[in-house]
């Protein structure tokens, strides 16, 4: 039986999972946090911590004798994708990494493209106004370089202990600081902007999945400036055209029950009626 490790921690992640379970694969799914594991289907089996960077994550392959990685994590995540990548090559096993489509943003006023979160926090250090910061926990510590972040900076991170006690430390509290965990609704963001008085919001390209489209939608609505920090470049291929490739290599059938119907069957009956 083929032995598979999926790298995940995406919703991606998950249904690519337990497609390939339901179809009888020995699937291993590596999340990095214990929240992580908590929200993948049940039934799996899932490994939730780090491995020890590319050393372990080697070790891991080689010990549990996977014939595939699949390397489905964020789009944001690239220190674990470069590890996962030298540890496939050093390792001589296939990697298939599945990434999201980026998202169309033509078309769309006040929306301003950075290079990463050290540019967009120096765009915000020299504008006006209050800031909602929605680009999670990693890198919030950047934001208290400005002077005064503790009145313009709002922190929205993820509901989870790990994550509030960080953002409280680094000065985060009160109504500057913001716990739930998303995606969110175009009204949840609109009405989030509204209440606290944001005129510009900082977020990632982090797709439809992330909720992406809802928080333009939702800054446009508002008349809020919006910050993107740019995704990395990335080498996957959609959940579609991995779904398709693993099906056809594998022998499977390319149905998976809540994926977007973008799996199409052409029939050809020939001439006639």
């Amino acid at each position: 039986m083929t032995k598979i490790l999926v790298f995940s921690g995406t919703s991606e992640g998950n249904t690519i999972s337990r497609w390939l379970k339901d179809n009888g694969l020995d699937v291993t799914v590596s999340v990095a946090t214990e929240y992580g594991s908590r929200n993948t289907d049940g039934g799996l089996n899932v490994h939730h911590g780090s491995y020890g960077g590319v050393e372990g994550i080697s070790k891991e392959i080689r010990e549990k004798g996977y014939d595939m990685v699949i390397d489905a994590t964020h789009p944001y995540a690239t220190s674990i994708s470069a590890h996962v990548k030298e540890a496939c090559e050093s390792t001589g096993v296939e990697r298939i990494r599945v990434s999201r489509a980026d998202s169309v943003t033509s078309g769309k006023e006040n929306v301003v493209y950075v290079d990463d979160m050290d540019e967009a926090v120096a765009l915000v250090s020299g504008m006006e106004g209050r800031v909602l910061v929605t680009t999670g926990m990693k890198e919030l510590h950047k934001y208290t370089a400005i002077p005064d972040y503790k009145e313009r900076i709002i922190a929205r991170v993820l509901s989870v202990k790990d994550s509030v006690l960080k953002a409280l430390d680094l000065g985060f509290e009160g109504a500057n600081l913001i716990c739930a965990r998303g995606p969110f609704t175009e009204e949840f963001n609109h009405a989030l902007l509204e209440q606290t008085g944001a005129s510009i919001m900082i977020t990632k390209d982090t797709g439809s999945e992330g909720g992406f489209e809802e928080k333009l939608r939702a800054a446009e609505r508002a008349g809020v400036k919006t910050v993107v920090v740019r995704r990395p470049d990335d080498d996957g291929m959609s959940l579609e055209d991995a779904i398709s490739e693993l099906g056809e290599r594998l022998g499977i059938e390319c149905v998976v029950d809540d994926m977007p119907e973008t799996c199409i069957a052409i029939i050809g009956i020939g001439m006639g009626g």
